[in-house]
Order: structure tokens, then sequence, then C-alpha cells
């Protein structure tokens, strides 16, 4: 992909994004024998980021380089799983259907239900296609907790990033939720992105624009206080599937610079300052 080399016209949140995944490649070929310690030590004394997130991306690309020798193996291939979504289920429910030809590769339980794997793996098919990736824990307990805290500042400030309507959407059904006397932060959902369109869709006379809770400052305060665990999952997304984080990123370099195709130029233009994310939108839920 044609990601263009000079840093110096793009915004800064995805600058720092962009010093995350290259720190996260020059820490991969280091783990992996690929550099010399000599050329490690100048890639990393030269790239800006604070020695505490290079600790943080070191550590989960050994962690990534690791489990990614020892993935588990699915029994059937993702080709024949998309087949099955249009076959007839002979009265039962499409999920019990499904869940009998494409059962897990572990034994059942006591309970007849599959046992959870607890570490990291990625899953492949019998095709050697990736059907997904189990990461748990990859940020950290610290950063863990600092995107709890900053979600829970957010959902209680006077303007709260939480949607209050009733949609009629599966998301803001509160008859899904815990009851909020018992929660830390108030159960609710949030969708936010640096520029989409207001009906999901392209329409006649419409243009991308940011979601409206970054117009508060819980919002912006928000991707400020998070943006440690964004850098860190656009590294992830970057070593993983290097493809698709290339074709994000130039998404999002082609947003900020085509301002004819914005609602609001000054607006988008302010948001991306503090969007670290290597997605155009994502979604929290507080449950």
């Amino acid at each position: 992909m044609n990601i263009p080399k000079d840093e110096h016209w793009w915004p800064s949140g995805l600058s720092l994004l962009h010093e995350c995944t290259t720190y996260a490649s020059l820490a991969l070929k280091n783990h992996l024998g690929q550099m010399s310690p000599e050329e490690y030590i100048a890639g990393a004394k030269a790239n800006s980021l604070a020695l505490s997130q290079q600790s943080r991306l070191e550590t989960m690309v050994i962690t990534l380089a690791d489990f990614v020798c020892y993935p588990v193996w699915l029994p059937y291939s993702l080709v024949e799983v998309s087949k099955s979504f249009g076959s007839s289920t002979k009265g039962r429910t499409q999920s019990d259907d499904l869940h009998e030809q494409f059962h897990g590769p572990y034994p059942c339980n006591k309970n007849g239900r599959l046992q959870l794997v607890d570490e990291p793996t990625v899953y492949l098919d019998k095709d050697d296609m990736v059907a997904g990736w189990y990461i748990p824990n990859m940020i950290g307990p610290d950063i863990s907790r600092s995107v709890f805290e900053a979600t829970k500042r957010a959902a209680v400030a006077p303007n709260s990033i939480f949607n209050g309507k009733k949609t009629g959407n599966w998301r803001d059904d509160r008859s899904t939720y815990a009851d909020p006397s018992k929660c830390t932060i108030p159960p609710g959902n949030a969708n936010i992105s640096v520029g989409w369109y207001a009906r999901g869709q392209a329409a006649k006379k419409e243009h991308l624009m940011p979601s409206s809770i970054l117009r508060q400052e819980s919002g912006i305060a928000f991707l400020q206080e998070t943006h440690v665990a964004a850098g860190i999952v656009g590294a992830m997304l970057s070593i993983i599937h290097p493809e698709v984080y290339e074709a994000h990123l130039l998404v999002l370099l082609e947003m900020h610079w085509m301002r004819n195709c914005l609602a609001d130029p000054e607006f988008t233009k302010a948001v991306f300052e503090d969007w670290q994310s290597p997605f155009s939108a994502f979604a929290i839920i507080a449950n």
C-alpha cells in the first residue's frame, strides 16, 4: 500500500500511532534475531515514545511471537462454515445447527460445555486460515485500570458519553443491563467515530462527521486518557494483520486530507489530534 512516508502532514494522533507500530516492528525483528543489537539500540533511541510505552510494546511483541508458534487447529474450514449459514436448519435454530457441525477442538466438561482457553493463542482452520485470535490481558493490568477509570469518568460526567435515549436498538435495551446500583460504572454504551455518516451509510448531500459526543469535553478527554491502550491495539494489529493495519491507516489519512468530503472539516481536524485508534470507529459497552 502507498502509505505516505512524510509524517510532517500527519495529524498528531496518527503520528503517535505510527510511532507505536514502528517500535513494535523494531522489537519484533530484534526478538526474532533479524537485526543486530546495535541496529536495535539505534532504532530505539530514534523513537520518541516514553520508555514505559516501549517496554509495554516489547512485552506485547514477545507474547505474540511466542504464542503464534502454538496455534489451536480447528477440524473444519471457514469456507465450510460460511456455506452452512445458508443451509436449512430442519426446524432447529441456526445456532444449534452450527454448534453441532462445527464444535471446538477440546472435549466438553461435565456440564457439556466446551472448556475455555485461558492462554493467548491463534485459531487456524484446516486450510491454515486464521479464524480468530485470543489475546487476554495483552495491554497489561495498569493500562486496563486506566481505561476502566477513563470510562467511569466519561460515563458519570455531566455530558455522559453513554447514550441515554431509547432508540429501540438492542444496545439500548435497559432490560439487558445489570442493576445500576450494583455497578461501579453506570451500565450503558457509546459508539465513537472520527468520521461516519449520520444515517450509517452514504447518502446524497451527506458527508462524514465525527461522533457528536466528541464535541463534549468528556468525549475528547476519553480519547486522551486512553491513547496508550489505543497505541498498543494499533501495534498489535500491525503485527497480526499488517495489510489490514495499512489499509485502515490509509483510510484515516485520506479522511484527514480530503477536506471537501467532510461535513465539518475543522471539527474533524481537531478530533484527529487525539485520535490514535487504527480504526475509524469503536464501541464501548459497560455492563
